[in-house]
């Protein structure tokens, strides 16, 4: 008996410390309920700071302050710095090591924002404002707290960058803060990138990872970026479409014209861009230029089975948005945003309303915005895109019509492109996504969707070049967040969601 009752205490002391690290993990997640609970006003005013920030990534000056403000911020967490820079806006990178960790995750969000046009916005866009959840009205302002009081998950900050994408950094470092406080190590060492022109196509990014990659060596990297799903399930998305515009412009006479004296002889540019871009999709809402899905990779047994787990929304959707019918009403969301799309995204020509002019102008315009799928390339596309048009009678040029241009050619269509990059998508099925989605489900037993890509683009393609790990986007912002558009916002739920998120993924991955 006395053997048996040393053994049991050898066991004791061998199976103890495995008790204490299994346990660890619980108090993850109390200590983040607990640090909310008791900071949560600390939390909304420095995301307020960083909010009141102009950001547009083309005026540097204020992307630099931006800077300035996350790298004091990221200090008082222990994190080293370096602010990266390859002739553009700004990139801060932040590392964190933790004692006896042999993983590493990257975390990068960018920190920019798109431009503004103030006339559209509420109030002003960095003048962060809280509003209930009525959003279509506007919502109700709420007076920002001055002490701690309950505060309702489905109220918002109005700001540009609120969803789009400046939260991460404020939800991870509170996930830090939660951590530290209750002395839980994260169980990896932690790497930050946050990049400074992400909204502007992030054009010096190849540049500088030529230069610094060496910096990202890990073992998962996560893309904090983008809206969960329209059904306000967490998800993991797994990629991105590609990008690529083109400005278009038709020509008409020199100089305006009386439509009633000229209009049945004058080339008319209104009526010749309305055709051109009418060219471009078939009745059935499908693309028309010839060979345009040839290289499309059909869609992985994987990936048809994650879109059909989805829960439909295509009804709520409508009826959210205002809209009888889909663009492809045979396909829903998430299979539409697999193939690729030409979008019009802004016509310019003439006058309407108060404001008509009996008049032939000189010329119209449109933008056109290509989003691709694994398979196609920018380079491409263009090549395809300028077939189209000349296969409709028309003189394409890269430039602006001369005189001489439009003299010696009877229809002449100017196009101007604009750099774009490829899609990704990753493995559905690897070890860490697995992993990934386990750490999740844990959180409220309630499963993320698995979604193979999402609509928008990510310059994702360029980290595969110097990354050797799987890469993973791991969304929080609600999807009705007004990304790019004015009244931005997001949900303080889903910024508390994160906060919770980033705590169990640095705790248990």
């Amino acid at each position: 008996m006395k053997g048996i009752g040393i053994l049991l205490v050898a066991v004791v002391i061998i199976i103890s410390p495995c008790r204490l690290i299994a346990q660890s993990k619980q108090p993850a997640s109390q200590a983040v309920a607990s640090w909310k609970k008791s900071h949560a006003l600390d939390i909304l005013n420095d995301f307020r700071d960083l909010l009141s920030l102009p950001n547009v990534a083309t005026d540097i000056k204020a992307m630099e302050k931006n800077a300035d403000w996350i790298e004091t911020y990221l200090r008082k967490r222990q994190f080293k710095i370096q602010r990266l820079s390859a002739g553009g806006a700004p990139y801060v990178f932040a590392e964190r090591t933790t004692p006896g960790a042999d993983k590493t995750v990257l975390v990068y969000a960018h920190f920019d924002g798109q431009p503004v046009k103030p006339e559209h916005w509420l109030t002003p866009a960095w003048s962060p404002q809280l509003r209930d959840n009525t959003i279509q009205a506007g919502g109700k302002n709420i007076p920002w707290p001055t002490h701690s009081a309950p505060l309702d998950d489905d109220w918002r900050i109005f700001a540009r960058s609120a969803g789009d994408d400046k939260a991460p950094v404020i939800a991870l470092m509170a996930a830090i803060d939660a951590l530290d406080q209750a002395n839980i190590d994260p169980v990896v060492n932690i790497k930050i990138l946050l990049d400074g022109e992400e909204e502007a196509g992030s054009p010096t990014l190849a540049k500088l990872l030529k230069t610094h990659g060496n910096l990202l060596t890990t073992d998962l990297m996560l893309f904090c970026d983008g809206p969960m799903h329209q059904s306000r399930k967490r998800q993991l998305v797994f990629g991105v479409r590609g990008v690529s515009s083109v400005e278009l412009r038709t020509y008409g006479p020199s100089r305006p014209l009386h439509s009633g004296h000229y209009g049945n002889w004058a080339p008319n540019a209104a009526e010749q861009m309305v055709a051109v871009l009418d060219s471009l999709h078939d009745k059935d809402g499908l693309i028309a230029v010839k060979d345009f899905y040839a290289d499309v990779k059909p869609m992985t047994e994987s990936e048809n089975k994650a879109i059909n787990a989805m829960p439909e929304i295509e009804q709520a959707l409508k009826h959210d948005l205002t809209i009888n019918t889909s663009r492809l009403e045979k396909t829903r969301i998430e299979q539409a945003i697999m193939q690729p799309g030409i979008i019009i995204t802004g016509i310019e020509v003439g006058s309407t309303g108060e404001h008509t002019r009996n008049v032939l102008v000189p010329d119209a315009s449109a933008s056109i915005n290509f989003r691709l799928v694994p398979g196609q390339t920018p380079e491409k596309v263009r090549q395809l895109i300028e077939s189209h048009f000349k296969s409709l009678g028309y003189h394409v040029i890269n430039n602006i019509a001369t005189s001489k241009v439009l003299l010696e050619n009877a229809r002449v269509l100017s196009l101007e492109w604009s750099e774009g990059y490829p899609a990704f998508r990753a493995d559905l099925d690897s070890p860490m996504a697995r992993q990934l989605k386990q750490i999740l489900t844990q959180l409220d037993r309630e499963p993320p969707l698995m979604t193979p890509t999402m609509g928008g683009s990510l310059p994702i393609y360029l980290f595969e070049s110097v990354i050797d790990a799987p890469i993973i986007i791991l969304p929080i912002a609600n999807h009705d967040n007004n990304q790019h558009g004015p009244n931005e916002n997001i949900r303080l739920g889903n910024l508390w969601d994160a906060i919770e998120i980033y705590a169990a993924v640095l705790t248990e991955l």
